[in-house]
């Protein structure tokens, strides 16, 4: 056994002793409500799905009949030291409801009673790059059997049923435990009235795009330590995609992923049609305006779909990444949208309007839900048994 597994074990047993002690104290209260934890260490605040989640719980009123409790953080390393690892088990140890986004180390140090509920609702829709056990690894058997991580889910969120046995095989989860009820943040896109709030808070951000075809790029970042996560930005033509917009009365708008290090902001001279998005952390606030996305390997395709944004797909090192990350599918089969490799095969796409029945397909296969009411789907599974098994 190597050090640093002999380290992760010794840090599992204290931390269950120190969850069990805390765990019996909070058992004993009679008088407790049961406690419902949202968790996160890539966000510096609720988001995404967990935000859908926790504002349907407060908006039908199920707040009052519970403790809810939020604990996020913008990167591991914020929440490394002892007594911040402390202060989390601490709060494991009074949840009876674990809500996660992503993956989180200080969770799967601890095996948990029966009674709790660990629910995993990801941060990206449907299985297109692996993630979890399915990537691409050596010792990849080894690592799944003697890994804490992932372990102990008892609820999976997923898109579709084509995703649940990508995801169980992901999390090394029984494929029970994986419900396809729609992804909560689905909800915002299938509906019209907060489509139209979005598109109009886009445009007051960003004056400069009002009455402009507006082409979103947002590619997902390379490295798989975060700490070093880059995009090789020489594949962007900067000065040929300002000549397109000025030409075609464009704007094109970077969104890189928040792990992205290295780019040095837009030339001045090319500000005027190139536009940093600055500040935004969600991507989906930008496609309701979009009239072109432009990524690669980013779940945002999607979303993208959904409200039939055409997709232009841009893999310059496609070859790569399938050998090192891999797909759960044959990439170029899979994307609803043509796939360039060049800078100037992409600069010739940015007029691309979309195939609607290639679009049409894809929603079909990888959505189960078009009712915008995924994250009620996610209340009703998780809560409703939850006061009852508790009060019992």
């Amino acid at each position: 056994m190597g050090l640093k597994k002999r380290i992760q074990d010794a840090v599992a047993v204290m931390y269950q002793r120190i969850y069990d002690r805390e765990r019996s104290r909070v058992k004993k209260d009679a008088r407790r409500k049961p406690c419902i934890l949202f968790a996160s260490v890539s966000r510096a605040e609720i988001g995404g799905n967990a935000e859908f989640v926790y504002r349907r719980i407060c908006e039908r009123g199920l707040d009052v009949d519970f403790d809810i409790v939020l604990d996020f953080a913008p990167d591991i390393k914020s929440v490394e030291t002892p007594a911040k690892q402390l202060a989390f088990i601490k709060r494991l140890a009074r949840a009876d409801i674990i809500f996660l986004d992503d993956y989180h180390p200080f969770v799967y140090f601890v095996d948990y009673p029966a009674d709790v509920k660990i629910v995993q609702l990801w941060h990206a829709i449907g299985s297109f790059k692996t993630i979890g056990f399915s990537r691409k690894r050596a010792n990849q058997e080894e690592h799944r059997r003697t890994s804490r991580a992932h372990r102990g889910y008892t609820h999976v969120i997923v898109s579709a049923e084509v995703d649940r046995p990508h995801y169980a095989d992901a999390f090394n989860t029984p494929i029970d435990r994986i419900f396809a009820t729609g992804i909560p943040r689905v909800d915002g896109f299938l509906n019209k009235a907060s489509l139209v709030a979005n598109r109009q808070a886009f445009f007051e951000r960003f004056p400069v795009a009002q009455g402009k075809r507006v082409i979103v790029f947002a590619p997902t970042f390379r490295e798989d330590d975060i700490r070093k996560a880059t995009y090789d930005f020489t594949k962007l033509d900067l000065e040929a995609i300002a000549a397109y917009c000025r030409k075609a009365n464009a704007v094109f708008l970077l969104k890189f992923h928040q792990y992205t290090h290295g780019f040095d902001g837009v030339p001045a001279h090319l500000s005027d049609v190139i536009i940093k998005a600055q500040g935004i952390r969600e991507v989906n606030d930008l496609l309701p305006a979009a009239d072109l996305l432009v990524t690669d390997y980013s779940s945002v395709l999607y979303e993208a779909a959904l409200i039939d944004v055409p997709t232009v797909f841009y893999p310059y090192d496609l070859e790569e990444y399938e050998s090192t990350r891999g797909f759960y599918e044959p990439y170029a089969s899979f994307v609803p949208g043509p796939i360039v490799k060049t800078p100037e095969d992409l600069v010739a796409l940015l007029s691309w309007t979309g195939d609607q029945e290639q679009i049409d397909a894809f929603k079909k296969r990888h959505f189960a839900h078009f009712d915008s009411h995924s994250s009620d789907r996610v209340v009703d599974l998780v809560l409703e048994t939850t006061k009852g098994s508790l009060a019992g």
